[in-house]
Parts: C-alpha cells; sequence; structure tokens
C-alpha cells in the first residue's frame, strides 16, 4: 500500500493551481515579486519540444541588461507547482540583470507530459532549455540555473550532460532511492523497506521508470562547474544532509552552501528572505568576477 501511494505520488502528482501558488507566496511576503511580474516585466512565452514532452514557459527580457555577454537565469520549480512558484526567485536574479526563463516542469502547469518523473527527463528538459537559451540570447551567453527541491535535483542532474556557468540548488536530493527510503519508514517504520522496493516495482512496470537511478550526487561529483547549495536546516522532507554530502563532494572552489535556522521544506527564502538573496548575490558576484564580467 506505502508502495503504491509512494509510486503514483511521484509519477501522477497532484498539482498545485496557478491562482493558488501565487496567493501563497503573496501571503509570504512576495508581493512585490508578484506585482513586478504581473504589472511591469516584459514577458515572452515560448514553447519547446523534448522527448516526450512539450514545455511551456516564459521569458523575461532584462532592459537593464547592460553586458557585452548576456546573462540568462534559468528557474526550475518543484514537484505539484509551476512556474509561478519561480517569480520570487526570477527577482532575484532580475535584480541583478539576468533575463529570466520560467517554465511549467513536464506534466505541471501547461506542460505537456504523461506523468513526472521527479528528475530523471526533467534533466534532459532543462538542458533543452539551456540550449534554446543559447538560440535565444548568443552561444556565448552566461547561463545560471536555481532550482528547488525536485526543481534543484534536475538542475544537479543535468550537470551530467551540460555546463552553465553556475548552479544554485535549494532544498535538493542526492539520491532519489535513498529519499524514498527515508520517506518509506517515515510512514510505514518497519515496512519501509519493503515498501520501497514496490515503489520501484510499480514505476517500473507501469510507467519504464527506475527511480534508483535518478541520482544527482553522482554528477555533482563529476562536475566542476560552481554550485551554491542553500537548505533549510528542519527540512522535514529532503534532510539536510542530501545537500551536505553534495557540497562535501564539489570540485570548484567557488562552490557555497547556507544553511537556514528554522527553515523547513523549500522555505529558506520565506524564513529569511534578506540572507538568502544576500548569499545568491554574492555568489554570483564571484563567479561573474572569474568570468571576467
Amino acid at each position: 500500500m506505502i508502495g503504491h501511494y509512494i509510486a503514483n505520488f511521484i509519477m501522477l502528482s497532484p498539482k498545485t493551481p496557478r491562482e493558488e501558488l501565487i496567493k501563497i507566496d503573496t501571503e509570504r511576503g512576495f508581493g512585490d515579486a508578484i506585482e513586478d511580474y504581473e504589472k511591469r516585466w516584459d514577458k515572452e512565452p515560448f514553447t519547446i519540444a523534448s522527448d516526450d514532452a512539450e514545455i511551456k514557459g516564459e521569458i523575461i527580457l532584462n532592459p537593464a541588461h547592460v553586458h557585452k555577454r548576456n546573462k540568462v537565469a534559468v528557474i526550475a520549480h518543484g514537484i505539484t507547482a509551476a512556474k509561478e512558484a519561480d517569480i520570487k526567485y526570477a527577482k532575484i536574479f532580475y535584480d541583478l540583470g539576468y533575463n529570466i526563463i520560467i517554465f511549467d516542469e513536464r506534466y505541471f502547469g501547461e506542460s505537456k507530459a504523461k506523468y513526472c518523473t521527479l528528475g530523471m527527463k526533467e534533466a534532459d528538459d532543462i538542458k533543452r532549455i539551456c540550449e534554446y537559451a543559447r538560440e535565444r540570447f548568443g552561444s556565448d551567453c552566461l547561463i545560471g540555473l536555481h532550482g528547488e527541491s525536485m526543481g534543484g535535483a534536475s538542475v544537479l542532474r543535468m550537470l551530467s550532460s551540460f555546463s552553465p556557468d553556475f548552479v544554485v540548488a535549494d532544498c535538493p536530493f542526492m539520491d532519489l532511492e535513498l529519499l524514498i527510503k527515508e520517506l518509506a519508514y517515515k510512514r510505514a517504520s518497519v515496512l519501509g523497506e519493503p515498501a520501497r522496493y514496490v515503489a520501484r516495482l510499480i514505476g517500473y512496470l507501469r510507467y519504464k521508470y527506475d527511480y534508483f537511478k535518478v541520482k544527482p550526487i553522482d554528477s555533482v561529483r563529476n562536475s566542476d562547474v560552481p554550485i551554491c547549495f542553500m537548505h533549510g536546516e528542519d527540512d522535514s522532507l529532503i534532510n539536510v544532509n542530501h545537500s551536505k554530502a553534495m557540497y562535501e563532494l564539489c570540485k570548484n572552489p567557488l562552490s557555497e552552501i547556507h544553511i537556514f535556522k528554522g527553515a523547513d521544506h523549500a522555505l529558506s527564502i520565506t524564513e529569511d528572505r534578506a540572507g538568502y538573496t544576500k548569499a545568491i548575490n554574492e555568489f554570483i558576484e564571484k563567479v561573474e568576477r572569474a568570468a571576467g564580467i
């Protein structure tokens, strides 16, 4: 029963309506970012094909851009959400002069796909979006990625096939097999071990999908891209140790990790917006300096 629940939650996750995402973030204090998005930012819709999915999103053009190299931030949301959940993060990058790409992950929002794969095919979708960014803004454009939860795991997993200029990974998991094991034990205690294998079997038989192959930590281990990890100390869904373990494997000396006290899952920016923004600003300043921008 638990295994069946886990498999279905991953592949056929509930979808949070756009209006609810806007309402939630407005109530959490991000009304200024929402207002900028709705009333001030110049937006350009796009649709791209990626394997078996149709990905829909928006490019937010930044008139303040003054650099010789275009700067682009691609932002990936978490499970159950849609691109509206990215707006609060988009403002940070917009204020730094970046053009922004936000999009609905496969299966969510207006994008089309049969199911969610929690990082496996999403990583390929993000790679395709990065390729599209270079087509749109030039082959030499500086590309940064921000991902939250599933989005964080997806951008990290993508590092196996594409190297952006930097990554900000907010509350990502390092290994889906490990995460399923942890969640199964929370729900079923001694039944957790068989439950995760039942989930794997259902995923494979019903969706031809092997959860155990989604291991962002392997991509981090083999990448030299600078990564900034952001994670809530009190994350009750994806333990902060996932980010800590991946940070220890980072090869690039510009990589950082920031732990936010009192923050639950995907709430670091809500718990300490000023500190979160400062951490990203300073990280990007280092990356841009190293890139000669």
